[in-house]
């Protein structure tokens, strides 16, 4: 079985919200679209991004307008919605299996997001599952949901 071209959501209510964009926001195939709002507008969310994240943007791959809040952004914000999305590691699926059930960074590089299932610092997303498509570069990706609030949240390190 082959990796996606695109993830997206798994699980949960698919109910969106509108958000106005960033300046110059885009998605990218084979990334994530968990998004943080940051002055009314929302981004990609990176490793930062903790208390501010909304939720998963419903957009293809697509370049938003350079004018902050000049385009409309639908965001699934249901923080018990589960999303397939790529690792930024090569992992086994035994790597991947231990780390069910504990929380990771988000990664944010050259415009895609990942989960980071080998990072800890912020704790943004809770593994619930993961994909094992092979064993190569790119062909696992990780089953998440945004980190409930509990004090008791193991992350990955």
């Amino acid at each position: 079985m082959a990796r996606p071209v695109s993830y997206g959501q798994v699980s949960g209510s698919n109910f969106a919200s509108p958000f106005l964009n960033s300046a110059n926001l885009s998605f990218v195939a084979r990334s994530g679209k968990f998004v943080a709002l940051s002055a009314s507008y929302i981004g990609l969310a990176g490793a930062a991004s903790v208390t501010d994240i909304v939720g998963w943007a419903l957009s293809g791959e697509t370049s938003y307008s350079a004018t902050a809040g000049k385009d409309e952004i639908s965001v699934i914000t249901d923080r018990n919605a589960v999303f397939e999305m790529p690792i930024s590691n090569t992992m086994t699926r035994t790597e991947l299996q231990a780390r069910v059930g504990l929380t990771c960074d988000l990664y944010l590089t050259g415009g895609k997001q990942y989960a980071s299932p080998t990072s800890s610092t912020y704790d943004q997303l809770q593994i619930v599952g993961y994909k094992y498509y092979g064993s190569g570069d790119g062909e696992q990706s990780v089953l998440v949901k945004l980190r409930p609030c509990t004090p008791t949240q193991t992350g990955v390190v």
